[in-house]
């Protein structure tokens, strides 16, 4: 997978299989790294978002872009207990 743009150490713009715009996420992952960039995944713990709206995708690349890694490392950890805490997954499509 190739950078597009970096949006800070833990994300990254690239493009799928399409030519549409992912966002992908990890710790460190774009750590170090420029555009045009190969990235390889393999044994990273990364997430990928993709949105077929431009304005929502906009959005989403301003708000990633201006996280700290704190804040990501720490919604990170969050998730990750309550998935264990109640042995459910998280979803972003899932209704309570």
């Amino acid at each position: 997978m190739y950078i597009e743009k970096v949006l800070n150490n833990n994300a990254f713009i690239s493009l799928d299989e399409n030519g549409d715009e992912i966002i992908v996420m990890g710790k460190g992952i774009a750590f170090g790294k420029k555009g045009n960039q190969k990235v390889d995944l393999t044994n990273l713990n990364y997430k990928i978002f993709s949105c077929k709206n431009k304005n929502i995708n906009n959005k989403l690349i301003s708000i990633v872009s201006d996280l700290s890694q704190e804040y990501i490392l720490l919604t990170r950890k969050i998730i990750s207990t309550f998935e264990k805490e109640y042995n459910k997954k998280l979803s972003l499509h899932q209704k309570w």
